[in-house]
């Protein structure tokens, strides 16, 4: 049985070798969980404002008592009670018009004929993160003669994961020869690449020798 020289030159450089292949390896299998950033983009507002509408539906409001049943108690209750109440303080402003009207003397009921009936320019505005509307309008006779809405989508800043290559595979060859051009040399690769962008590379030669190497990024230009 043969034994193993501790001692020999062999040995000892089997030893280094090993120690530099388990060194690059452990080096190319870290860059292969390498997350790559994504990218910012910033999506500009939107500002638009829509053609006037002048066809305008108007339908006579009924104030009546809402009709309340468990799906209204436990979602909508909040909002259908203060809906309620603002038609009833409406009703109740134009119940004292009409009153305050029919016991004015004449030059007062003309008068509040034509606060009444002459166009005025209303503007209403609403907000939330991601929309802000306006809408302007225009009112005649006790009605909405026109509305028109103008929207602002506003900008954003949104992240876009870019596309990450976990790991390639590359292949190639080389050529190569003496300063005295007398001695070719062919030789072929076999690579792996990383998240990094690091190169595990392999390569055997004509001269029936076998290399292993690593490739790494010193520096990288982006656009």
């Amino acid at each position: 049985m043969n034994q193993i020289n501790l001692h020999s030159k062999s040995f000892k450089n089997g030893i280094l070798y090993l120690g530099w292949i388990l060194l690059i390896l452990l080096l190319f299998f870290r860059g292969c969980g390498a997350s790559v950033p994504g990218t910012s983009v910033t999506i500009p507002a939107i500002t638009k404002t829509l053609p006037a509408d002048t066809i305008i539906k108007h339908q006579i409001v009924e104030v009546n008592k809402m009709v309340r049943d468990k799906k209204t108690e436990k979602k909508y209750l909040k909002d259908l009670t203060e809906a309620e109440q603002r038609i009833i303080a409406y009703q109740e402003e134009i119940d004292n018009m009409q009153s305050e009207f029919m016991w004015s003397d004449s030059i007062k009921q003309a008068e509040m004929f034509r606060l009444a009936t002459e166009l005025k320019n209303f503007e209403s505005n609403f907000e939330d993160e991601n929309l802000k509307l306006t809408i302007n309008g225009i009112i005649g006779g006790n009605q909405v003669k026109e509305i028109t809405p103008t929207y602002t989508i506003k900008a954003k800043k949104i992240d876009v994961p870019q596309k990450q290559v976990k790991f390639r595979m590359l292949v190639g060859g080389g050529l190569g020869n003496s300063l005295t051009f007398d001695k070719p040399l062919f030789n072929g690769n076999v690579g792996f690449q990383n998240a990094k962008g690091n190169v595990l590379r392999f390569s055997f030669d004509t001269e029936q020798r076998i290399m292993i190497g690593y490739d790494f990024s010193l520096f990288k230009i982006t656009k």
